[in-house]
């Protein structure tokens, strides 16, 4: 099963009042253009990866991974500039904590998509899990005992593959 991987990152507009700052200060010492350039570099370098199974972001100095079968809810949170720009903040709920994805173009339409994911995460585990036969391992230790001694035994060159196979069975292994 391959695991697929959709990479997103923040939309320049998240950063429309960082830069409409910047173009202000630019006069003063050139402030405005130290803080556009690190606002730019901090653009470039976050990245949210979503795959089949989690979403990891990855921002400078930083990453945090939520398992998608742990999301519990999603909400999104717009200003009104970034309503004009369509870009928001998609919040991931989880039982332990609440994750953000900033400067997200369409945020609601992700905000579905990634509460189908979840969805279809949680039924592919529990569909996993139903389908799993469950395990017949030997009883005691002493089984366990056994069963190394026999197979020790076999591995020598002591007792033959017929006699191996037959005192497993007994054993119920």
């Amino acid at each position: 099963m391959s695991n697929k991987t959709t990479l997103l990152s923040p939309d320049k507009a998240t950063y429309f009042w960082w830069y409409f700052l910047g173009i202000i200060l630019t006069p003063f010492l050139g402030l405005g253009l130290i803080l556009i350039f690190v606002k730019r570099k901090e653009l470039r370098s976050t990245v949210y990866k979503i795959s089949d199974h989690e979403i990891e972001i990855v921002t400078p100095g930083y990453s945090e991974k939520t398992d998608l079968a742990s999301i519990t809810g999603t909400s999104v949170s717009q200003r009104w500039i970034e309503q004009k720009f369509s870009v928001g903040t998609i919040q991931l709920q989880t039982k332990s904590k609440t994750t953000e994805l900033r400067g997200i173009k369409n945020p609601k339409q992700i905000a579905d998509i990634v509460l189908q994911a979840a969805e279809a995460e949680r039924m592919r585990i529990h569909n996993k899990q139903k389908s799993k036969p469950a395990k017949q391992e030997p009883e005691t230790a002493g089984a366990i005992d056994r069963l190394e001694y026999l197979t020790g035994l076999w591995q020598q060159g002591l007792i033959t593959n017929e006699e191996f196979k037959r005192e497993r069975k007994n054993m119920g292994v």
